[in-house]
């Protein structure tokens, strides 16, 4: 099949940085971009039925293009705007406030399956997001409660039909989603122990899809697909005299691989670390040897489900399920020579 586009964007920016005092600054932006593009895609149709071509099963009923183009203008144009306030209570401790109104569009690619397609809006989000910050010379840290709202979402996934096996892409607008969540992140270093910092982070969010509708299925209140409600996040890195070692690990929280929450996810812990050592020589040149271990705990877990299947599919009414999962524990060693 043939498929031509031609996009052509333009956009315009201004901000400013606005102090009150010491203790108070306010950051502000706004953004204006205006898209035109034009496209034209070649419609397809079953050939190579009945072995007309071979009796190699690729070359059965495969889709080709049939001469017949759709030819389309696609204009849009939206406004983005962010502002941001920071306020120094102490020398150590910050009240922060920040809010963004964006935009995103239409897909063009997505725009090219051939399907009727009527107008469509813009998908356009709201963050909101707020907290206090401290630091010092050995502990810092940040306490944030955050928002944010996602609407007109626009969607073309690729979807199997699980009857004939056909992929079709069929773009919709089919909703929206909103997220409130906290957080809390904290670092420190070691006074006892000269180069050693330790990290956490740890998040709480509750997400749901908000007037949520594809085809006849409504999952509205359903939680936003491979997206969990808890994460946590813990590190440590050592550095003295060219040595340094570093372990991570991450939790991620049960998951749903579909809008309709039938394939759940079950969380799991990735544990990252490596060691290396850096000698250093005459005119800042340096030689570094290093280890890295990726899952080092060889841990099993699905990262994400099968995209391509239909909404609301069970997972047991079929051969096998595609998801993608965490590859497993995997060495890699460097050495670097910097000149």
């Amino acid at each position: 099949m043939n498929n031509y586009i031609t996009s052509n964007k333009i956009a315009g920016y201004v901000g400013d940085e606005i102090s009150f005092g010491e203790a108070l600054r306010v950051d502000v932006g706004v953004r204006y971009e205006i898209r035109r593009a034009e496209w034209t895609v070649e419609s397809s149709e079953p050939t190579g039925e009945d072995g007309e071509f071979g009796e190699a099963l690729a070359l059965q009923g495969f889709q080709w293009g049939n001469g017949d183009f759709t030819r389309r203008d696609v204009y849009s144009d939206d406004l983005a705007a962010s502002v941001g306030v920071n306020y120094g209570l102490t020398d150590v401790l910050n009240l922060y406030a920040v809010g963004s109104r964006g935009y995103f569009f239409p897909e063009l690619v997505s725009l090219t399956s051939g399907a009727e397609i009527g107008d469509l809006e813009n998908e356009k989000f709201l963050q909101v997001e707020g907290g206090v910050k401290a630091g010092s010379p050995t502990i810092s840290g940040t306490l944030a409660l955050y928002y944010t709202e996602l609407n007109d979402r626009f969607a073309a996934d690729p979807r199997v039909d699980p009857e004939t096996g056909v992929v079709t892409t069929v773009p919709a607008q089919i909703g929206g989603s909103q997220t409130f969540g906290v957080e809390a992140t904290a670092a420190y270093l070691v006074p006892a122990i000269d180069g050693l910092r330790l990290d956490a982070m740890v998040t709480f969010q509750d997400h749901q899809y908000t007037d949520y509708t594809s085809g006849d299925n409504d999952f509205t209140g359903n939680w936003i697909r491979r997206q969990p409600k808890v994460m946590l996040r813990g590190a440590a890195q050592y550095e003295q005299e060219g040595f340094d070692l570093r372990v991570n690990a991450k939790y991620t929280g049960k998951r749903f691989a579909d809008e309709a929450n039938f394939q759940e996810l079950d969380p799991y812990t990735v544990v990252n670390a490596g060691a290396g050592y850096t000698a250093s020589f005459a005119e800042g040149q340096s030689l570094r040897f290093g280890v890295h271990v990726f899952n080092a705990l060889d841990s099993r877990g699905l990262t994400e489900g099968d995209p391509r299947l239909p909404p609301g599919t069970s997972i047991e009414d079929q051969p096998f399920f595609n998801a993608r999962p965490i590859l497993p524990r995997r060495v890699v060693a460097k050495l670097t020579y910097n000149l």
